[in-house]
């Protein structure tokens, strides 16, 4: 009876085990089966490795420039190139099952949900002086809602002496998109004084270190600088 018992509980299901293994021949490495097993997914296990490492500065302050990915509401990290890159202890997550699945490799690193959690809430309260500048009536129709490049090859770039400033106050934004969405709505912030934002117009933001200027393209904004005379 304890025989038979013994017997039943000794029988594994899964893997094959060792003690079933055929004799090795001499000098040859034993191999693990149960690291073996299964290797038809190797190569989606080894882009689920997690490494030990962390994100640096230069990491941090692109962050916000790239595209985030979430595990529900909650980013978890984001694109790069063709690749991915999420916050470790959201590994096994459905996101990155679904990342795995369709062969997009991952890279694992420690504390990038808080980072990205710490940099939209930052970004959620920004603000600060805006100009707003748009084509003269006056300035040369050939010039009027180009795509920059175009401008840049044939005139030198946006000129200053084409634009008058309808904008310059202080207003909230939490991206350079909803600030752009500021200005095209039936009721723009109180000072502004013309039409809803189109192609041509330049948007310039000052910082810390001065301003920025961005000119609207067709599908996008491109960071510019005033013609020079």
């Amino acid at each position: 009876m304890w025989g038979t018992m013994w017997g039943l509980c000794s029988i594994r299901t899964g893997p094959p085990s060792l003690s079933s293994s055929p004799p090795r021949r001499p000098g040859r490495p034993l191999r693990n089966r149960w690291i073996s097993w299964g290797r038809r997914r190797r190569n989606m296990a080894l882009s689920m490795i997690r490494h030990p490492t962390t994100m640096n500065t230069k990491e941090e302050s692109v962050i916000k420039e790239r595209k985030l990915i979430y595990q529900g509401s909650v980013p978890i990290g984001y694109f790069e190139e063709e690749s991915a890159v999420l916050d470790s202890d959201f590994m096994g997550c459905n996101t990155g099952r679904e990342l795995t699945l369709a062969g997009v490799p991952i890279r694992w690193l420690d504390g990038i949900a808080r980072t990205l959690k710490d940099e939209l809430e930052g970004q959620r309260k920004k603000g600060g002086r805006v100009c707003v500048y748009q084509l003269m009536s006056g300035a040369p129709p050939e010039r009027k809602f180009l795509p920059y490049r175009q401008i840049e090859e044939q005139y030198g770039g946006a000129d200053r002496m084409d634009y008058h400033l309808i904008f310059d106050g202080m207003v909230e934004y939490d991206s350079l998109g909803s600030l752009c969405e500021l200005f095209s709505v039936k009721t723009p912030p109180k000072g502004y004084v013309g039409r809803p934002l189109s192609m041509s117009d330049v948007i310039e933001i000052y910082t810390g270190d001065g301003s920025i200027l961005y000119y609207l393209d067709a599908e996008d904004t491109v960071e510019i600088q005033w013609k020079e005379h």
